[in-house]
């Protein structure tokens, strides 16, 4: 055959075909833009020199490799979609004289004409609002727009390397599927499944088990260690439990409705409950993919739009006060003196001390079993335990810290629980057991809990004298553990940010030189000020992260919506086409229509969002990790989020049902 006849026949098939290609290459092309602004914002050399650089690499990485995985699952899911879609026109090149080779070349020129066109415009798409996009999050991290962007060619070649790998794979697929058939079977393809489906018990019990088991785990998560521990066990039980809900259930409800003849021989009733039992096999997947999706989208973008919004309360919760010390077994003279430097620091450059406090507790982390707290374990975690801290102080420093007084006998205990177990009635620790005869409803917060993310607890003691016991035996018997009390000084000051960063710095460099004895020494000094950047900057790269991450998982949702609508309407063409040959006017094939999608493609927004309400206990939990416990803004962020993803969906919705219609027209 002459020279270019492959590729002319390529180029006419994908004309003949745009109303499935151009939507595949456009997808194709988002997803390549996306990954590409993700690798060139995580790669950009200038991201060194910024304050928080750092966090905006290790954010952005794992979305990397979300959309590397989903790319490759979504090409892959829709190119089976297109082969199936033109199995008839490729059967029908074969019995006209073509061999399976030269439907191999004329495939080759496809598969790279559509490669090259998403790589060169993706890639390039990417590289344009990469630029625009990185200055977008540097407006949201509150870093100066004068930080440098560069392209890297290492971040080029990831891109084309992996999208040119995922187009030859297809292209290879594509071959084996053509090559394993004979024309009769193309023939066929597009038709496949028109046999009734038999109802599958075992299988929709064992969505209904699965579903119900990952609810389960992300109802009962009751601290964000276990949330964590939680989380990725029942996102697989709940995909598969989609899957296996929308493949066995729907037909098992389908045929459910086919049984209430009031509702099943109403004629817009009668033509899609029927049409749908017979194709539901197919659907399955589809719809149960839709529903994951959604479920992906409402997830990510209401989660990192919460600690976006959240930015403050996560601040406030992290760091209470604007500067707090700690000091390990410091004397008590040395406390004294560390507190009149603070305030002759405060004082030099010009401040106000608003508040000032100190006070000595001890702090130790273990497992609490049975009111029983264990603080080593050669064996690992002890089965029937929680991973928390305890806080032990006296009465006298409770009083210093809340104004309040307690009145507490000889092996007596009040208790506060930060997180973790309320019902507690004693506790046993080292060596000495206390009976919990007084329960605090408020404490002042303290920022390390909240970056510690374990169940916290607050023992108060009679005393000093007896908190003295409990230290001497707890250094005796630990022997992993700091010695001596753990000293605090916290305090807000009065004037501008800055001022208090550099009181702040100042402070800090002093007692790293002043107290490095092995025997009492400095530990740390926090700033409210002068954390508050990487707050921001990890909270709004998250923010970027779920936002291009919804945008992906929202394209994906929308292209294989549309595919269904258009396989839809091509299977039921004819099938229309007898029935208004019996008498159905347009009208009533529209309200079919109509009956048929509403009942198909809403189904995975309303799981979607009752997966969303199952996880939203789990989701919280994993917030309170990152500071963020202000339950009120996670909760509208979600709404909001559902609301505006239902109008989207919706116009979605409208639109292919349109397609729908005139394809079956």
């Amino acid at each position: 055959m002459r020279r270019g006849f492959y590729s002319k026949l390529a180029v006419n098939a994908l004309k003949k075909n745009k109303k499935i290609f151009l939507p595949y290459i456009l997808a194709c092309i988002g997803t390549i833009a996306i990954f590409q602004v993700f690798l060139g914002i995580a790669m950009n050399p200038g991201l060194k020199d910024a304050a928080g650089g750092n966090y905006i690499s290790i954010v952005l990485s794992p979305g990397i490799v979300i959309v590397g995985i989903f790319a490759v699952i979504f090409l892959f899911y829709t190119n089976s979609f297109l082969i199936k879609q033109r199995k008839q026109e490729l059967a029908l090149y074969n019995m006209l004289g073509m061999e399976k080779i030269h439907l191999a070349r004329m495939l080759f020129w496809e598969s790279l004409m559509v490669s090259l066109v998403c790589l060169i415009v993706g890639v390039g798409a990417g590289i344009l609002f990469s630029r625009l996009l990185f200055l977008f999050l540097l407006k949201i991290i509150h870093v100066p727009s004068t930080l440098e962007f560069a392209v890297t060619y290492r971040s080029l070649k990831t891109t084309v390397l992996l999208f040119g790998g995922i187009f030859l794979l297809n292209f290879l697929y594509t071959l084996w599927s053509i090559r394993k058939t004979n024309p009769m079977e193309l023939l066929q393809g597009a038709r496949e499944g028109e046999r009734e489906p038999k109802t599958k018990w075992l299988m929709a019990l064992a969505g209904v088990i699965l579903t119900g088991l990952g609810y389960y785990g992300a109802l009962t998560a009751e601290d964000p260690i276990s949330a964590i521990n939680t989380l990725f066990i029942a996102i697989l039980l709940v995909m598969v439990g989609t899957y296996a809900l929308f493949t066995a259930g729907s037909i098992l409800v389908l045929k459910a409705m086919k049984k209430h003849p009031g509702f099943y021989y109403k004629k817009k009733h009668f033509i899609s409950v029927s049409g749908l039992i017979y194709r539901m096999k197919q659907n399955a997947a589809g719809l149960a993919s839709i529903c994951i999706l959604s479920t992906g989208v409402l997830l990510v973008v209401s989660t990192t739009v919460s600690l976006y919004f959240g930015n403050e309360d996560a601040i406030n919760t992290r760091y209470p006060n604007d500067f707090s010390a700690c000091f390990y077994g410091v004397p008590k003279d040395e406390m004294e003196d560390i507190v009149t430097e603070v305030e002759k620091t405060v004082e030099e450059a010009g401040l106000a001390l608003e508040m000032e406090r100190d006070y000595s507790i001890i702090a130790e982390a273990g497992y609490l079993q049975d009111g029983k707290f264990i603080t080593e374990s050669d064996e690992g975690m002890p089965s029937g335990t929680e991973l928390c801290q305890i806080y032990f102080l006296d009465s006298g420093q409770y009083e210093k810290l809340t104004g309040k007084s307690l009145t507490l006998g000889d092996g007596e205990a009040a208790l506060y629980v930060y997180r973790g177990n309320d019902n507690l009635t004693s506790l046993q620790a080292f060596g000495e057991t206390y009976q919990i005869t007084q329960r605090i409803k408020e404490f002042p917060s303290t920022g390390r809990n909240a970056a510690m993310a374990l169940n916290t607890y607050y023992i108060i003691l009679k005393d000093r004298a007896a908190l003295d016991q409990l230290l001497e035996k707890r250094d005796a018997t630990v022997k992993y553990s700091v010695t001596g009390y753990r000293n605090v000084v916290e305090a807000d000051l009065s004037g501008m940010p800055e001022e208090k960063i550099q009181v702040c710095e100042k402070l800090n460099e002093s007692f790293k030189k002043q107290y490095s004895d092995e025997s009492f020494y400095f530990g740390y000094l926090e700033s409210r000020d002068g954390n508050r950047k990487e707050i921001l900057v990890m909270n709004g790269t998250f923010f970027f992260l779920g936002i291009l991450l919804g945008i992906v998982f929202l394209l994906g949702t929308v292209l294989i919506i549309y595919y269904k609508q258009v396989s839809e309407g091509y299977e039921d063409k004819k099938r229309f086409a007898i029935m208004e040959k019996v008498g159905m006017s347009q009208k009533e094939v529209r309200q079919s229509i109509k009956s048929q999608v509403l009942k198909v493609f809403f189904l995975p927004l309303v799981m979607a969002v009752i997966h969303i309400c199952a996880a939203y206990p789990l989701m919280t939990r994993l917030l309170e990790m990152m500071n963020l416990e202000n339950h009120s803004v996670f909760f509208w962020c979600t709404f909001g989020t559902i609301l505006i993803f239902a109008v989207i969906y919706g116009l979605v919705y409208s639109l292919t049902a349109r397609a729908y219609y005139k394809i079956v027209r």
